[in-house]
């Protein structure tokens, strides 16, 4: 989600996560709770980053094994991660890997993947390289690809470029419907034994942290919906509304029209 001040906030998979226990000098927070604890009282990634200190993220109460992904309208974001029962709140200022890329999908860690990416960049650097873009869908390959993406295209021109570079990036990296290869999901290459028949990707955002405002599509309907945070009603008492992800919203543009004569 994102508030009204520009920050967002995704939960998302990570294996082996272990979180600390619960400490009674400090606020506990269960971990499903740590986007809307952030949103509700937080308009900076650097802002938060110091509030963690004195607050402890403890085991979620439904959805296990998540680290949290936030970003501002500075371009700053936070990833929170919980191994080995300790709390890492890695701030990352998008500056070629002095901290990061601005770049987070799901296992190994981050600080695996920040290496990962300045490994490909020594192998680029060498004469005669020969590195291939890598074509899976395991985190470490989309994370790689999201990296040499966005390092090849130029500056948008305009708003429109800037969400089409962004819709660019996330055709890179969604998996389709059907038991594609290259996934982490399940154990077993044998879906039946695994408990999951595929794993497909339900929905992408794009966050427009700057002009607040939320770009999204379904895996039932690519097209994009938009919502503009300044559009909705956040007086205190105001009625409370939602859309379902799987709406009726149009899912193709009719243009029949423009081939009629006037």
């Amino acid at each position: 989600g994102m508030n009204e001040a520009g920050l967002s906030c995704d939960m998302q998979h990570l294996k082996h996560t272990e979180h600390p226990k619960k400490d009674p000098t400090q606020v506990n927070i269960h971990a499903d709770q740590f986007c809307e604890w952030a949103l509700a009282g937080f308009s900076s990634a650097e802002d938060l980053h110091r509030a963690m200190k004195n607050v402890t993220i403890i085991k979620a109460l439904v959805i296990p094994d998540q680290h949290f992904i936030v970003r501002d309208a500075k371009g700053v974001s936070l990833v929170a991660e919980f191994l080995e029962g300790k709390t890492y709140a890695h701030l990352d200022y998008n500056d070629d890997g002095k901290t990061g890329f601005g770049i987070t999908t799901n296992e190994p860690p981050l600080e695996y993947h920040i290496t990962n990416v300045k490994h490909f960049q020594w192998k680029r650097s060498c004469a005669r390289s020969a590195v291939g873009i890598p074509g899976a869908f395991y985190p470490d390959d989309r994370f790689l690809r999201i990296f040499m993406f966005r390092e090849g295209m130029s500056e948008p021109e305009n708003y429109k470029e800037a969400v089409l570079q962004a819709v660019h990036i996330l055709n890179s990296v969604t998996l389709p419907v059907g038991l594609q290869y290259g996934t982490d999901a399940g154990d077993s290459p044998n879906p039946k034994k695994s408990g999951k028949d595929y794993e497909i990707t339900l929905y992408g955002v794009i966050y427009d942290h700057l002009n607040k405002t939320l770009y999204w599509r379904t895996n039932q309907n690519q097209s994009l919906q938009r919502l503009r945070i300044s559009d909705l009603d956040l007086k205190k008492g105001a009625k409370s509304r939602s859309i379902h992800s799987e709406n009726d919203l149009p899912w193709f543009l009719d243009v029949s029209n423009a081939f009629m004569h006037s």
